[in-house]
């Protein structure tokens, strides 16, 4: 066994994957005469890469494959870095299986994908950037842990008030950066919600829990026919008891909007912003943005605060901020900013 003859086992594979032909390890075939030490090579090489054995820590809340020799590991807003023994070679012929395996096409025409992955035995959301957009010529990789069971809202904020909020059927938005929790927050609000409830979920990843049997779950895919936006057309056929929106971007902003003001109670959904308010003026930011009529900033703050009644703001999986909110004048809006213990009591009241 030399050198060139270990690359030209390689090379056959990376071939076939070029092709779309994925090969499970076991269905390795070789030439007849090939000798044992060259194959018992190849397939622990192959195993490696079509199993993405370049995870060696469990623990964590996002690795970041920069290449397959610097990983960035971010756990508990500490980060280390780390690397693996492959080449960069190797690493793009591992991420091209893992988008074959999941039958989703990345190459240089679609060079950002994202999608669910199962890996050890742990869930994860996977996104991927192609080397033809990097400017260091070398595909990403983010990697980023799903927690497997929903946490106790006690772990977020006053569990009372959060179960409340999800009991009394208001329409919640729940804000933050990347990372800041809340998708872990919408899924542990779920948790508690009645198991006669319809749920129906929309998502374009799948990162919701569904929490009991009577969940719809919708994944949207790029096809125009199966955006987000004509999944909410969808989700109203349904007789749904509650519509979760896994997260508000662009033009689904519009009918979640509609969904609300049709009489539809108990909506939840997330969308990135700065601060409780700063989610408000984005909801009708993206509003305006995404309506095919062109619409005054005044009336879509309107229908944003008749419609949503109250706004969550987190920070390191905490909830660091919570406005209810009361209407609008002209562009002013009326909210008002409850602390911990204030929440409690209203919880304790009901609202």
């Amino acid at each position: 066994m030399n050198f060139e003859q270990i690359e030209n086992q390689k090379e056959i594979i990376r071939n076939k994957i070029a092709k779309g032909l994925l090969i499970a390890p076991e269905a390795l075939a070789f030439e007849e005469g090939t000798s044992s030490q060259l194959t018992d090579y190849i397939k622990q090489w192959y195993t490696k890469l079509y199993n993405f054995e370049f995870i060696e820590h469990s623990n964590f809340e996002e690795q970041i494959f920069h290449s397959p020799d610097h990983i960035q590991i971010n756990s508990s807003g500490c980060k280390l870095f780390d690397g693996a023994d492959a080449t960069q070679e190797d690493f793009q012929l591992s991420l091209d299986m893992l988008c074959l395996k999941k039958s989703i096409t990345w190459n240089c025409a679609s060079p950002f994908v994202s999608f669910d992955l199962n890996l050890k035995n742990q869930s994860f959301r996977a996104s991927l950037l192609h080397y033809s957009i990097c400017k260091e010529h070398g595909s990403k990789m983010f990697l980023r842990s799903i927690a497997p069971k929903a946490w106790s809202l006690n772990d977020f904020y006053d569990e009372n008030f959060l179960t409340e909020l999800v009991n009394s059927k208001k329409n919640v938005l729940v804000s933050g950066a990347t990372g800041s929790g809340k998708t872990s927050l919408l899924n542990s609000m779920l948790e508690v919600s009645s198991k006669h409830e319809h749920l129906v979920i929309l998502e374009d990843t799948c990162e919701l829990l569904c929490p009991h049997e009577n969940t719809t779950r919708l994944l949207a895919r790029t096809e125009e026919e199966d955006d987000l936006k004509n999944f909410m057309a969808h989700a109203m056929r349904m007789s749904p008891d509650r519509i979760v929106l896994g997260e508000l971007r662009s033009t689904e902003v519009e009918s979640f909007l509609l969904a609300m003001n049709s009489g539809h109670k108990g909506l939840l959904s997330t969308i990135h912003a700065n601060s409780a308010v700063d989610a408000v003026s984005r909801v009708a930011l993206l509003t305006r943005l995404y309506s095919k009529n062109p619409l005054d900033y005044s009336l879509v703050l309107k229908l944003v605060s008749q419609n949503i009644d109250y706004v969550v703001y987190m920070k390191d999986k905490k909830v660091v901020e919570v406005i209810e909110i009361f209407g609008s004048e002209s562009e002013q809006l009326f909210y008002e900013r409850l602390d911990k213990e204030t929440a409690a009591q209203k919880a304790a009241i009901g609202f």
